[in-house]
């Protein structure tokens, strides 16, 4: 965007709003001039006992600062940087674990409807059609868990939205995504050549990064276990932190699991079975320099409990902590620092009302 244009635009904007492009423009410069990487991952797990198990990671190489925070419902927000923005109002609470006080890129809803945004350096801005309103990507997660309390519906849905990859100064955010509910159903959608790729069903229940999906699938069924009696100790995963091996080793590790004994097994075990990257380790060469990542933090949770537990493990932080959801559910906003060094066990009650990170795009609150 040329920074001409950028100031003219920003100067014609209201207070409220020239605060909230001051905080976005802060944060994006900040990605531009820091080399960082995505390598984060998710499994889905259905489990006949306890529902749709849900654990991922998230991976880069600068300090995301993630907050977790509950928005109430029947709040109304819009996409800032259109002239033809999406505007909506939320049918559902939800409570999203945030990016460098950014955006969003996981949440669940009351309804049981969860979606996650993970890197793709793929994706493409979608073709345009005349009388539909545009939605930057990085507000597509709050965007599905605001409107849609199934996966056939944001499938339905998804589609009636210009979606547009959010750029600021040369600094372009990609990705892909995945939603799934409670009923066990679940899809990737991607962006591809200025249109939907959407994967539903659900056995897709692995999602990592670059390729797009459909080589990570093309490549597990090269290197998939031929048999159940190839699930054993000395099959050759693969164990580096490239997103082709974590795709393969996520779903090897949800072929093997054994049948979880409670609730807090079921989480344990799938939170273990994370294909995680060690803390700045190498991880790519991109235009001449070592790029590091690291596996910050992991959120697990299930669609029925809504019992949240999130491990943080970067700088001097090393914690454990649960939330519940169904708690702070009271139609009030809620945020917590997620890195505090603090935080151990149950920690529902140290949750403070505030309106967080989506206050930047919010136009009524409840």
């Amino acid at each position: 965007m040329n920074r001409g244009v950028l100031m003219r635009y920003l100067n014609s904007l209201s207070q409220p709003h020239l605060t909230a492009w001051m905080s976005i423009g802060i944060i994006v410069c900040l990605l531009v001039t820091i080399s960082f990487s995505f390598a984060c991952t998710k499994l889905v797990w259905d489990t006949d006992d306890f529902g749709v198990i849900i654990s991922r990671t998230e991976d880069f190489g600068f300090p995301t600062e993630p907050s977790l925070e509950v928005r109430a419902k029947g709040q109304t927000y819009k996409d800032p940087n259109s002239n033809n923005p999406v505007i909506w109002t939320s049918k559902y609470s939800s409570i999203i674990s945030t990016l460098a006080h950014f955006t969003a890129v996981e949440g669940i809803n009351e309804a049981g409807l969860s979606m996650s945004a993970l890197s793709l350096d793929e994706e493409t801005n979608t073709r345009p059609i005349e009388g539909q309103q545009d939605l930057m990507n990085t507000l597509l997660v709050p965007y599905v868990v605001d409107n849609f309390k199934t996966v056939n519906e944001v499938v339905n849905n998804i589609g009636k939205i210009n979606i547009y990859k959010h750029l600021l100064n040369g600094s372009i955010v990609g990705g892909h995504y995945m939603v799934q509910d409670k009923s066990g159903d679940s899809a990737v959608i991607e962006i591809l050549d200025g249109k939907f790729k959407i994967y539903h069903g659900p056995e897709n229940n692995v999602l990592t990064n670059s390729p797009a999906y459909n080589f990570q699938l093309k490549n597990w069924e090269k290197l998939k276990p031929k048999s159940t009696r190839d699930i054993i100790g000395s099959f050759p995963l693969p164990g580096n932190a490239e997103s082709s091996q974590r795709f393969v080793r996520g779903k090897y590790m949800l072929e093997a699991l054994p049948t979880p004994t409670s609730y807090i097994n079921a989480i344990l075990t799938l939170e273990s079975a994370l294909p995680s990257s060690a803390i700045n380790i190498p991880y790519k060469h991109k235009k001449g320099k070592m790029i590091k990542t690291a596996s910050q933090y992991s959120i697990t949770y299930g669609l029925n409990q809504k019992i949240i537990y999130f491990q943080y493990r970067y700088q001097n932080s090393f914690t454990l902590f649960s939330t519940d959801f169904n708690k702070l559910n009271d139609g009030n906003n809620y945020t917590l620092d997620a890195t505090r060094a603090d935080l151990a066990g149950d920690v529902t009650g140290e949750y403070k009302e505030g309106l967080g990170v989506m206050q930047l795009y919010l136009v009524k609150h409840s």
